[in-house]
């Protein structure tokens, strides 16, 4: 009997740009600072972290490329 697949199957997801930042913010305390990290995903594949309650001054982003790189090597 012929397999019959699901038209679902078939469709393609095209992936499409943010246009607004998501954040959010992590269950567990970072080390002595026992502060929760924020992660944001901005628009342009960036990924930025820093410490809840601290300004964007004191965040560290990374292109999520290079990221990916960085862990993979």
């Amino acid at each position: 009997m012929p397999r019959v697949s699901s038209s679902r199957s078939h469709k393609k997801t095209h992936m499409i740009p943010i246009k607004k930042e998501l954040r959010r913010k992590t269950n567990n305390t970072f080390l002595h600072y026992r502060k929760a990290i924020v992660v944001e995903l901005l628009p342009n594949d960036f990924i930025q972290l820093r410490l809840y309650g601290q300004r964007n001054s004191s965040a560290v982003a990374i292109n999520i490329s290079d990221l990916y790189y960085e862990l993979v090597r």
